[in-house]
């Protein structure tokens, strides 16, 4: 065999990797616009390789089984899915998690208590019962078991997030990103036992902990949350006092507009 030239990615290169996989017959697009696999559903990883080999081409999928369902259109908490093969990739629960930039506040009680990723529109699809499982034990998640420790990872220092969770995918993001998602779950959880270990929170080196540790707390007892945040608010910054204000008044009108 002559010498060849290669390369291969995963969610790195520059092509999609769905479309890649749709066209190499791998699977066909479900209503969600994720790649179904007959064998094995949805629930897989793509990569793909860019080659000058020449190899015989495989003929993409043609049938879709879908039909008239919707169950994933209907499950999407927040609206992501708004039709058919049609995504809003910045409304995705999915994106949510990983994104830098801060999240509307209808959105965060959208989020439930999610912390890195979003699986309910796959969860629900038929197309996922029945199915093949993987055996490969390199994706099993041996030292979480799948499970986060909230309280945990939003007290862990750099050098144990490093050690527990840089093996994971969702490290990339780094920990406050993940340690915001656990205080947005806190306050979904809307449980007032948590409030003293968000109002520590306030008190966070990072400006952008405390804007979400006053949300969770808005969120979790309004009353209370009002007079604890703005006891803090004084020694904030005049941009970070004009997003807490804004909470308070978003949770204001809202209660307003409940009676």
């Amino acid at each position: 065999m002559k010498d060849f030239n290669y390369r291969y990615f995963v969610d790195t290169g520059p092509l999609i990797d769905r479309e890649v996989a749709r066209k190499a017959g791998i699977g066909y697009y479900g209503k969600n616009c994720s790649i179904i696999n007959d064998e094995y559903g949805s629930f897989i990883f793509i990569g793909y390789i860019l080659t000058d080999m020449d190899i015989s081409i495989d003929s993409p999928i043609l049938e879709n089984p879908c039909g008239e369902c919707e169950l994933c259109l209907k499950a999407c908490p927040t609206g992501a899915l708004e039709g058919p093969y049609l995504f809003n990739p910045k409304r995705c629960i999915s994106y949510l998690t990983q994104t830098k930039d801060r999240i509307p506040y209808e959105l965060r009680e959208k989020m439930g208590i999610s912390i890195y990723g979003c699986d309910i529109c796959q969860l629900v699809c038929p197309e996922n019962y029945g199915i093949k499982r993987p055996n490969h034990h390199e994706f099993l998640p041996n030292m979480t078991k799948g499970y986060i420790d909230l309280e945990e990872l939003l007290f862990i220092s750099n050098r144990e997030f490093k050690e527990k969770y840089g093996s994971m995918a969702g490290a990339w993001r780094g920990k406050n990103i993940l340690k915001r998602n656990a205080i947005i779950a806190l306050g979904n959880i809307k449980d007032r036992d948590n409030l003293k270990l968000l109002e520590t929170l306030l008190m966070d080196p990072s400006p952008m902990i405390r804007e979400y540790a006053a949300w969770s707390i808005l969120n979790t007892d309004l009353e209370y949350g009002r007079e604890l945040v703005k006891e803090h608010m004084e020694e904030e910054s005049p941009s970070l006092k004009r997003e807490i204000e804004n909470q308070i008044n978003y949770y204001l009108t809202r209660m307003d507009n409940n009676y």
